[in-house]
């Protein structure tokens, strides 16, 4: 996945100004499951062409999770959001973003990586966006 310089703006405006309560509607599904990234499961086969499938979601979870701890959260369209039991730290933060940089083929781009640091110090809660197309 390749995003576009807008759709890092985005990604970035989405982890600085999370509100969920900002949605009209909010939908629920109850999946029996063991661990949350198996709720994944009961999600619709992707939803849009470019799109993260269930499978990829699914495998974004359980890398997060197993790698730096973080839980699935919700998810929506668009963006999957995280959730640790810590804040994180300057040093867990870089990890993340180290992480993140594979999503967004910034690799070498320090601006990028010093504002989502910057983004993700001292919250519980670690979003990724992504666009399809």
């Amino acid at each position: 996945m390749l995003m576009m310089q807008k759709d890092i703006t985005k990604a970035f405006q989405f982890e600085e100004h999370f509100d969920p309560s900002k949605d009209k509607n909010t939908w629920c599904i109850l999946t029996p499951i063991r661990k949350p990234s198996e709720a994944l499961a009961a999600l619709p086969n992707g939803y849009f062409d470019g799109y993260l499938t269930p499978f990829e979601n699914f495998t974004l979870a359980e890398y997060f999770y197993k790698k730096h701890g973080y839980e699935l959260f919700g998810i929506e369209a668009s963006s999957i959001a995280f959730l640790h039991q810590e804040p994180a730290s300057k040093q867990v933060a870089e990890e993340l973003v180290r992480s993140e940089q594979h999503l967004y083929h910034n690799y070498d781009d320090q601006g990028f990586k010093d504002r989502m640091i910057e983004a993700v110090v001292g919250k519980r809660y670690f979003l990724v966006r992504y666009n399809g197309g």
